[in-house]
């Protein structure tokens, strides 16, 4: 009966092989390796012959894996890279399949349109350590388009690189089949085609063994001859996987030393730094498509340069790279250094020679003075292709000095200066305008070094080295038409519209920068001072009208502000008095309550909700309720009854045993300082961090709780919350919860911080879903680390009222208000319900006010604003 399957499965093998109907490689064999593609220091000219070992470089093992005929990366080190990129074909109807073996962090993926990116049309996967896998990419999507395989090391993967310094793979084989053929599998024969090369059948079971001791001692003569088949070399691999051959220094110390000596020349081995870059493939013709339509293909179109300038097309043999960037510079190409210091001069003047940057063909405009263009595009070329010298040599003309004010002839004849008779006046980029405020304020030292990686909002560099995500823009720079990062712009857009106004006289970030601004001119005479703003926001001195104005503009605000504040004294007084009353109703009752025991019992029960998962770390790493285990990373520990989270440390859990998506994140936390960003208290996340929620400290705004998410999808700073100022002495108690309606709740020691917000509801799935402590989300990194101590953590499948969340602050002494209520009188109830009418819109009236009144508001804050709001601060004259 074996043999039979052996036999049946051989010709399963045979027939994979054979097929000429679809595309196959067998990468054990050098001619299907030499198709591909290849790169990095793992992955040789030649593909392994069967018998190819890798040594494990840690643990008691000795040989990590013994592989069929194929291509590897890790035969020296798992340290040594590599990225393998199959021939261009054409996809059809069926399934793409591919047998790897590799770490977690390989990727392997198909690319259509060379797109680098996963997603629902591109999909990854990543194969399995120990065991040579089939992956299947379903490709009914695609047909007819063209593209290729790819398998990379953890940081080979375009975009999407990981951290890991050891990463590997090995490809055996990949195919097309279409749906109606059955999936390839690790067929019978790869391994036990050996046993029936025999002469004579086996009569019993002793005869079996015989054969299976000959079969062995064959294929470890075969692999010390150099001679291993594929199937030798996986029966070898699974006999010292199963462990009936010797496997362990312990089993063979003859071979210790060797291992130890490996291993220590392996330590040494440096993984390859890497810098993003491309590869080039096999060459090919890319077909017009008409009127742009990816679906009707023409003719195909010759690698070449311009037709205009020279039409030979590019050699068969490359992809054309180097002969573009060389046409580019030739003397006999005028375009280039004519849309480069045309795009110079847009920069510097504010207006192109030619209007149109990104156009010098048909419809774009034509140069307004097309002498001078080629004459700074000749000196351009002269002076070495030097941008400094040209901008140097445009900066210290007559042109670039005159006064942006136009005589009347000038405004009769060019109103739209397109003669340049005098300056153009214009509006500051966005990064500069946004760069002034902080820089005139005080609030940053502009770090001017022209190098480095991009850096995050709080960063002391210029805008214009801040980290830009496409999904979540900052706000500030948006509004003043800073470009859209998803592709090129040669001219931004210069709006004009209200919301631009607004921000300059409302955003919190404006009004900051105006307080600074002014806190550093507190002292000496008004006169003095105004002058000061004046030359720091404008460059200039002011005139006398414009200091009178000024002071007559304070004196009114001074004024104005004094019954402002006199109003909200008598507003807040009327307040603490209604609250007095109105505690002299309830406190009574309320002490009462929580006298009589039963009462007091009862209320626990009904308004003490039971968590899902609950981790009081004085009693261990496990959860209270299931049991769940939370695995310490990176040198986290537990001391005190307390989560140590410190110089990278943090915690996570196995994979949650239950679905949640409404719920309550709740913890109670000792921050080390104030002055962190980004860490994350307590987060659940699906396994590989992509979507995740998480209690987390100071993301957006320094000091300020906020609920992190996934690319800011679900996060939001909860409006009105004040900055943290307690958490660095004592522990403070968080808690956000997730409403099924969209609404995110925040919550500090038992009361509501900030405002509610809205947005959308993540489900997590069961067995695919983790909790962390002390990280905003894996895979960690070192600037989304909490550093402080956790002394409990819970979780609850739905989102708790605030008399919940105060039942879990005042586990001991809590009587919901609702209950207190409920308890009144008939005429105690009356009154009570009228002070609270009354103090309610006291409340609205005074929240009104605070938004006006700013008590830390220094004399010269609003001269500041003002400032900042004049066109003068964000035009260029």
């Amino acid at each position: 009966r074996l043999k039979k399957q052996v036999e049946e499965s051989e010709k399963r093998l045979v027939s994979r092989r054979q097929n000429s109907n679809k595309s196959y490689w067998n990468l054990g064999l050098q001619k299907s390796y030499a198709e591909w593609k290849k790169s990095g220091t793992g992955l040789n000219e030649h593909s392994s012959q069967a018998g190819q070992f890798s040594l494990s470089f840690k643990g008691k093992e000795i040989i990590h894996n013994i592989m069929p005929a194929g291509v590897y990366t890790h035969l020296l080190s798992t340290k040594q890279n590599g990225t393998l990129s199959s021939p261009r074909f054409k996809f059809e109807k069926g399934n793409l399949w591919i047998r790897v073996i590799g770490d977690k962090g390989t990727t392997v993926r198909y690319s259509v349109w060379n797109y680098p990116r996963r997603g629902t049309v591109y999909p990854k996967s990543s194969p399995e350590p120990t065991v040579e896998k089939w992956l299947r990419f379903k490709t009914d999507y695609w047909e007819g388009e063209t593209g290729y395989l790819e398998v990379t090391t953890n940081r080979d993967h375009p975009v999407e690189a990981g951290n890991a310094e050891r990463s590997w793979f090995g490809v055996t084989e990949a195919f097309y089949a279409s749906h109606n053929e059955s999936a390839p599998k690790d067929e019978v024969s790869e391994i036990l085609s050996p046993l029936f090369t025999a002469s004579l059948p086996p009569k019993n079971s002793q005869d079996i063994g015989n054969i299976y001791a000959e079969v062995s001692k064959d294929a470890i003569i075969a692999w010390k001859n150099d001679t291993l088949t594929d199937a030798q070399a996986r029966i070898l691999n699974s006999l010292i996987k199963q462990g009936i051959l010797p496997n362990s220094q312990k089993k063979v110390p003859s071979c210790k030393n060797f291992v130890l000596k490996y291993r220590k020349i392996e330590s040494l081995v440096k993984a390859p730094r890497l810098v993003p870059g491309l590869l080039d493939g096999e060459p090919f013709e890319q077909t017009l498509f008409e009127r742009g339509n990816h679906k009707k293909p023409a003719h195909e179109v010759p690698r070449r340069f311009l037709e205009v300038i020279d039409p030979t097309p590019y050699p068969n043999d490359s992809t054309g790279r180097l002969e573009f960037a060389e046409d580019l510079l030739r003397k006999d190409n005028p375009f280039t250094s004519r849309v480069m210091v045309n795009r110079i001069w847009h920069h510097l003047f504010g207006h192109g020679i030619v209007r149109t940057p990104d156009n010098f063909g048909r419809l774009g405009e034509k140069p307004s003075h097309p002498e001078l263009l080629d004459f700074l595009a000749t000196k351009f070329r002269e002076d070495g292709w030097s941008i400094k010298t040209t901008i140097k040599f445009l900066v210290t003309s007559k042109a670039f000095r005159a006064s942006s004010k136009p005589s009347a002839k000038a405004q009769q004849i060019d109103p739209n200066n397109l003669l340049l008779s005098h300056a153009n006046l214009r509006r500051l980029e966005a990064e500069a305008i946004y760069d002034s405020m902080l820089l005139i304020s005080g609030r940053i030292k502009l770090d001017r070094v022209a190098e480095g990686n991009s850096e995050p909002p709080n960063s002391r560099r210029r805008s214009v080295y801040r980290q830009m995500k496409r999904n979540s823009l900052d706000p500030f720079l948006s509004v003043f038409d800073a470009p859209v990062p998803s592709s090129t712009k040669g001219r931004r857009d210069v709006t004009n519209v209200p919301a631009q106004s607004l921000t300059l006289m409302n955003d919190p970030l404006v009004i900051r920068a105006a307080r600074e601004f002014a806190n550093l001119h507190r002292n000496g005479d008004l006169k003095d001072r105004i002058s000061v703003m004046f030359r720091n926001s404008l460059g200039r001195n002011p005139t006398q009208n414009e200091i009178k104005k000024s002071m007559d503009y304070l004196t009114v605000l001074d004024k104005e502000s004094a019954k402002e504040k006199n109003i909200l004294l008598e507003l807040q007084e009327k307040k603490l008095k209604l609250s007095q009353e109105i505690s002299e109703i309830i406190d009574p009752v309320r002490e009462k309550l929580i006298k009589d025991k039963k009462s007091f019992k009862d209320s626990m029960k009904k308004y003490s909700p039971g968590p899902v998962l609950q981790w009081n770390f004085e009693s261990g790493l496990k959860d209270q309720i299931l049991g769940l285990k939370a695995n310490l990373k990176n040198g986290a520990a537990v001391e005190n009854g307390r989560l140590i989270l410190r110089k990278g440390g943090y915690a996570v859990t196995n994979t949650l045993p239950i679905e949640i998506s409404e719920k309550t994140l709740s913890s109670w936390v000792q921050l080390d300082n104030l002055n962190q960003r980004s860490g994350g208290v307590i987060t659940i996340q699906n396994l590989n961090g992509g979507v995740f929620d998480s209690i987390v400290f100071a993301e957006k705004e320094p000091r300020k709780w906020m609920s992190g998410s996934n690319g800011f999808s679900r996060t939001m700073s909860f409006p009105f919350a004040p900055p943290e100022n307690l958490a660095h002495n004592q522990l403070v108690h968080i808690a956000i919860t997730y409403s099924t309606d969209g609404k995110i709740t925040g919550y500090r020691n038992g009361k509501m911080y900030g405002k509610p917000y809205s947005t959308n509801l993540y489900k997590y799935q069961k067995n695919k879903s983790v909790l962390t402590f002390g990280v905003r989300h894996l895979p960690a990194n070192s600037q989304r680390m909490l550093h402080g101590s956790i002394n409990q953590a819970s979780v609850y499948d739905r989102a708790l009222t605030q008399s919940e969340i105060n039942a879990i602050f005042h586990p001991n002494s809590y009587v919901s208000l609702k209950e207190v209520e409920k308890s009144l009188s008939t005429e105690e109830m009356k009154l009570y319900a009228n002070l609270t009418a009354q103090k309610k819109s006291l409340e609205e009236r005074l929240r009104d006010l605070d938004a006006t009144v700013v008590g830390d508001k220094t004399k010269l804050q609003d001269l500041a604003l003002a400032l900042f709001n004049m066109k003068e601060f964000i035009y260029l004259k």
